[in-house]
């Protein structure tokens, strides 16, 4: 079980949440984010986003080309990973499309219900 928290400076907790993930489930997707759900969400979410590279070469990682992807005058190819349970990320199936030059151009995912 995780635990978050948000602290001042000095270390003092001034809120905490068990188990983070957790807590939305069962939630009415309209329902109100307070400061610990946004700082888990943006936390995790950042995380992710900035080593999705390098995870996607790990081995629990499942990855497959897939259709590529017009946009315009151009073809994008296409990739699908399946993200492990121990990766904490909105979606299990993510796919990405990226240009003739390498560089991502597309990120698709649908939040996990």
């Amino acid at each position: 079980m995780s635990t978050r928290n948000i602290e001042t400076l000095d270390g003092v907790v001034v809120a905490e949440r068990l188990n983070p993930a957790k807590h939305a489930e069962g939630k009415d997707m309209n329902a109100p984010w307070d400061a610990l759900d946004r700082a888990y969400f943006n936390g995790y979410a950042l995380w992710t986003y900035l080593n999705t590279p390098f995870l996607l070469a790990m081995p629990r990682f499942a990855v497959a080309e897939i259709a590529s992807w017009t946009e315009g005058s151009e073809q994008w190819r296409g990739l699908r990973a399946t993200f492990p349970r121990e990766i904490a990320s909105h979606s299990t199936e993510q796919d990405f499309y990226f240009g003739e030059d390498g560089l991502l151009r597309r990120h698709d995912y649908h939040v996990n219900a």
